[in-house]
């Protein structure tokens, strides 16, 4: 029988696969930070990427129009009700 590995602290797969430690929560909120900095990047360079009119492109690309505004707001309607 394969023993099991020791968890690798500080790395955001740990994370995913379940530890909620303060050095894994950093990790994968560093993750995070650094993903929506790379799709903000790509967004002012290639413009058509952007997924307007969904939540994901406000929050991860950083849309602000109009359409990608309204479908923030639907979704934070519906998680309030």
């Amino acid at each position: 029988m394969a023993r099991a590995r020791a968890p690798q602290h500080g790395k955001a797969g740990t994370y995913n696969g379940g530890c909620r430690c303060v050095s894994c929560t950093a990790a994968v909120a560093e993750r995070l930070r650094m993903t929506r900095a790379n799709l903000r990047a790509r967004a002012i360079s290639h413009p058509e990427l952007v997924p307007h009119g969904t939540s994901g492109a406000y929050h991860n690309w950083g849309c602000r129009c109009d359409t990608c505004k309204s479908a923030q707001k639907a979704r934070t309607r519906r998680k309030t009700t």
